[in-house]
């Protein structure tokens, strides 16, 4: 690390002269960057000392007592520890009224923290104070963004400024530095979030993530898949706790918390989940959320234009870094030759700094070939390793370890341009030493058309070979697809096409594999649905990281070996995704004798993968298709609101189940029910409150029936139940059992006031008996009873009988009523 930066920095941030006295306080992680400051002091002549402070836990994160006596006697206080212990000390240090200059540094890497402390720290001031410019209590913040964002906050002060300067006894401050923070008062920031850069537990963000924000709290995210974030613990909700603007220009966003907070023109927005309802305390384990390039105004100025400024070029800084490398050093005397052959060469050249990945030299091909320009990839943000493609980042990586032993390479690796193309380039890379610096000299040759022309010639080969094998050795088993497609489409249902799909396939005057299994998707698991060889019950998560279950979710490859294949059942393309929708598995063990004959032959190999492959796709449609049939048909009988069945399958089961009553002289009972006073609920709380109650509703009845039992929706807020084997007094006590419980349940509500609502049944019963006979006899006979309930006061059960209408009157003290 250099050490005129770290000189620089005591001089700067620190005002640290000859003469003065300074501690450092470090703890295990950080105790090699502290060392260098304190040879670095040393050479300034300042009197040093460097104390290693280690703790095992936040709780017990608290300077020791000559380490804070230490601190309050010194000059300056370097604090090379973890954020929470530097914030402790500062805290311990203020309450005590030392006057002791305090600098903490939260980075863990050199590389980092040579990078991120060589700026201009006036340049850091002077924007600073031009962004804090008229934001004062109360003042009200916008945030815009071109993804989406419009966020709208009320701040309670004005900035937190941190510039890195410690310049003033008891003053604090943070390397590295180049943060503006806002403490927003509660309640008042809402709108949207787009996050675009980073979050904490997700990294770099590939799609933008939506947080929907109201009164200060996050009530909703998108996509979907991610509303986890809004309550990681179950704990109540999240709350905007903090704001902050980047101005540091050597940041960048790259999913570390301690760089993303200081990417030049980035919004960090602080989300601490609550400990209770609106309590407002915050957790002690917040998102950070990162979002590029805001749009910030108050008022009618915007404030974001002066939030990025591009590092100014090393010369033009006055700054104390390495010298621009010039080519000719080590092109062994060639001259200007050298540096002309560098810059007309028809392939991409560049030199790049391999400590930092900082570009120095590049030619006008390669900036042709990544579509940036020379200032960018010179003075700009852009590394080495941005320009390589996700698919090679691992490669790239070896690689450039590789570098400390390898002095010379080639090899193959994707290339990302700035317009997001990838690119298949073939580099060459050479490692030099210039002015005790380890530099990298590579080139770079677009070999895309070169690929192409490989794989179009592979392909017409592949092609030729197979046209004179596949069909001779496959022929016995391709003739056996089609019937067996056949028999599948007359199939009576899922579990008839799957022993119809095993049979054949293991039938040895069919297609004669050894042993066929059969998985399928069912609730988050993949579940061994039909097994040839009388397998035991299997069940694999699919959020695990079973070999099976990576085949379904596409994160491996289909396996073809010497005993078994294994392919994954699909349904076709999801319309909304474009990805193909996993529904199971296949398994097959393929006999040796047949391995055998087609060994060593790759078209016919293929040939035979083909039929296997045809045989899981043929699969993989007719279940889906007859999966899709039965949803539909259950579409058509099911109400689309409560998830019972609707009257058109009444109607039909009714006719079904008293004809078999009748016949054999069976019970059958008719429980008609009506929710009391439904419609209030609809005007008073509105139709989404309304559909609400009648999915409860009904859930509760279907919870509370048996299996035989059929729970429908007779319309409106009307539900009736047939129970078959089910007598007339049995009936009245199940009646009874869902007017009780439906009293004692608890709604969900979507506003405030229903939260103590109660509802209740009016019910009408009637059953099979010599003088009901029929189907309109046995309704009129229910719902006269339904009548008689709802005119005697509601809340109860009526039976009807020959002999009249009986009312079921709840015993007092059984229900809460009396």
């Amino acid at each position: 690390m250099r050490r005129d930066l770290l000189e620089r920095v005591f001089r700067t941030c620190a005002d640290l002269k000859e003469g003065e006295t300074l501690v450092i306080v470090t703890d295990g992680k950080r105790e090699s960057i502290a060392s260098l400051f304190r040879d670095v002091a040393v050479g300034m002549g300042v009197e040093t000392s460097l104390i290693a402070q280690y703790s095992r836990s936040q709780k017990e994160e608290a300077l020791g007592g000559y380490v804070e006596e230490a601190l309050g006697a010194a000059d300056l206080g370097l604090l090379v520890t973890n954020p929470w212990l530097a914030r402790i000390a500062a805290q311990q240090l203020r309450l005590k009224r030392r006057r002791v200059r305090l600098l903490h540094v939260a980075t863990t890497t050199r590389e980092g923290l040579e990078y991120l402390v060589d700026v201009d720290y006036a340049d850091l001031e002077q924007r600073a104070q031009r962004v804090c410019e008229g934001i004062q209590a109360g003042s009200t913040l916008r945030f815009t963004t071109a993804y989406g964002t419009e966020l709208q906050v009320q701040v309670a002060g004005p900035p937190l400024v941190d510039i890195g300067l410690a310049t003033k006894p008891g003053s604090y401050a943070t390397l590295p530095a180049g943060e503006l923070l806002f403490e927003p008062v509660p309640g008042t920031a809402t709108g949207c979030l787009v996050v675009d850069g980073s979050m904490s537990g997700l990294g770099p963000i590939e799609r933008p993530i939506r947080i929907k924000i109201e009164k200060g709290v996050a009530v909703d995210v998108e996509p979907a898949d991610l509303r986890h974030l809004l309550d990681p613990s179950r704990r109540d909700s999240l709350l905007i706790t903090q704001l902050g603007l980047g101005l540091n220009p050597r940041a960048r966003v790259t999913g570390s918390g301690i760089e993303d907070r200081r990417a030049p023109g980035a919004l960090h927005v602080t989300l601490a989940a609550s400990v209770g309802p609106r309590s407002g305390r915050a957790s002690v384990a917040p998102l950070l959320a990162i979002t590029n390039a805001p749009q910030v105004f108050l008022g009618d100025r915007e404030l974001s234009r002066d939030l990025a400024a591009p590092p100014a070029p090393k010369e033009a800084a006055g700054e104390a870094a390495p010298e621009p490398v010039d080519l000719r050093a080590f092109a062994a005397g060639a001259g200007d030759t050298h540096r002309l052959h560098f810059d007309t060469a028809h392939d991409a050249q560049y030199l790049v700094d391999l400590a930092t990945q900082t570009f120095l030299l590049v030619n006008p091909a390669f900036e042709a070939l990544t579509g940036f320009s020379r200032d960018e990839l010179l003075f700009g943000t852009v590394k080495a390793p941005d320009l390589i493609a996700p698919e090679s980042q691992e490669t790239y990586a070896r690689k450039r370890e590789n570098r400390k032993e390898l002095a010379a390479e080639r090899y193959v690796i994707r290339l990302r341009t700035k317009a997001g193309e990838k690119k298949p380039v073939e580099a060459s890379v050479q490692r030099v030493l210039v002015n005790g610096r380890t530099l990298v000299v590579g080139s770079l040759r677009d070999i895309t058309e070169q690929e192409r022309r490989e794989k179009l010639q592979k392909e017409k080969l592949y092609e030729l070979a197979m046209n004179g094998s596949r069909i001779m050795a496959l022929a016995e088993k391709i003739k056996n697809v089609p019937p067996l497609a056949h028999d599948l489409l007359h199939a009576m249902d899922e579990r008839d096409i799957l022993e119809k799909a095993g049979e054949r396939m293991t039938d040895r005057r069919k297609l004669a594999f050894l042993e066929v299994n059969i998985y399928l998707v069912k609730d988050d698991a993949l579940v061994l649905s039909y097994t040839s060889a009388r397998r035991p019950s299997r069940r694999y998560d699919m959020k695990k990281d079973n070999k099976f279950v990576r085949i379904v979710r596409g994160e491996l490859e289909p396996v073809y070996d010497e005993t078994e294949v294994v392919l994954p059942l699909t349904t076709g393309r999801d319309l909304t995704t474009g990805r193909e929708r996993p529904l199971g598995l296949l398994q097959v063990n393929v006999d040796q004798k047949e391995r055998a004959l087609i060994a060593g032959n790759e078209p016919a190999l293929k040939g035979y993968q083909d039929v296997i492959r045809t045989l899981a796709d043929m699969l993989g449609i007719i279940i889906d298709n007859a999966r899709l049939y039965e949803t539909v048909r259950m579409q058509s009988v099911t109400d689309q609101l409560t998830k019972v069945f609707n009257r058109r399958y009444f109607d039909r089961k009714l006719m079904d189940e008293l004809k078999r009553a009748l016949r054999y002289g069976r019970d059958l009972s008719l429980v008609l029910i009506d929710v009391d006073h439904f419609k209030e609920i609809n005007d008073t709380y509105g139709h989404k409150q309304g559909d609400i109650v009648l999915s409860e509703v009904a859930d509760l009845f279907r919870k509370q029936s048996r299996e035989v039992d059929v729970v429908c929706r007779y319309g409106g807020d009307e539900f009736v139940l047939l129970l078959p084997e089910t007598s007339l007094e049995q009936a009245v006590i199940k009646a009874e059992n869902l007017r009780k419980g439906l009293g004692a349940h608890a709604f969900t509500s979507v506003v405030e006031k229903l939260s103590h609502l109660r509802l209740s049944l009016s019910v009408g019963v009637s059953a099979v008996s010599p003088e009901v006979k029929n189907e309109d006899e046995l309704m009129r006979s229910s719902d006269e009873a339904l009548y008689e309930a709802k005119r005697s006061g509601r809340d109860r059960v009526c039976v009807w009988n020959a002999k009249g209408i009986r009312c079921v009157t709840p015993t007092p003290g059984t229900d809460g009523k009396s």
